[in-house]
């Protein structure tokens, strides 16, 4: 092989790497939003185009990617390797409720055997002081957020301050666990989702039910 051949494949290999990474930071901040013109990951029944479907199977390889891959994990500015969640201070006074949600690939449950897809409602009294302890007992990283809508958005704020275990920019790693502690302090109908994109698509939410006292 000469010279010449081997820097055209030098560049052609650079060239595709650079798409690889490009694609890859997009889907990052975008996912499935890209491909679809509905970002809610459930619609009706009967409603679901082909270019809704496009973007669950786009969104779900990306956030297949983002979850495995370390390179996702540094475009994303959290480094190589995911860094463990900063532990909020336990509040003064004693949870009202506790609860121990399992993250896995893909799904959430009550047990480390038991990762349903999509996972089980979980519901508390209003006002009540949550402690929520999140254990990733999967292979890639993962959060858990509660948040007002169901739909593919790694920028979603929580409803309830506080209600974010992890971020997508700095997620729970394999292996590791996030409590965090907030107030329920409305009532309604909410969602408790993986917001690291892609992974709403592939079944990673379930419902937050804050029911009256």
């Amino acid at each position: 092989m000469d010279d010449r051949t081997v820097l055209v494949l030098v560049v052609a290999v650079s060239v595709l790497a650079a798409a690889v990474l490009v694609i890859g930071a997009y889907a990052f901040w975008w996912g499935p939003m890209w491909w679809s013109r509905d970002t809610s990951p459930v619609p009706p029944a009967g409603t679901m185009g082909r270019w809704n479907m496009m973007g669950s199977m786009m969104g779900g390889m990306m956030g297949y990617m983002m979850g495995w891959c370390p390179c996702m994990q540094w475009m994303s500015g959290g480094g190589a390797v995911p860094q463990q969640p900063q532990q909020p201070t336990p509040p003064s006074r004693s949870p009202d409720v506790e609860l121990t949600v399992y993250a896995g690939d893909f799904g959430f449950g009550l047990r480390p055997d038991s990762i349903l897809s999509p996972g089980p409602e979980l519901r508390v009294k209003v006002g009540s002081l949550v402690k929520l302890t999140v254990v990733n007992v999967g292979q890639a990283v993962h959060v858990l957020t509660v948040v007002r809508e169901l739909r593919e958005d790694p920028n979603a704020e929580p409803v309830f301050r506080g209600a974010a275990a992890g971020t997508p920019r700095n997620p729970i790693p394999p292996g590791s666990s996030v409590t965090v502690y907030f107030v329920a302090d409305k009532e309604g109908t909410y969602y408790y989702v993986c917001n690291v994109p892609g992974h709403v698509s592939l079944g990673m939410w379930g419902r937050f039910v804050v029911e009256s006292t």
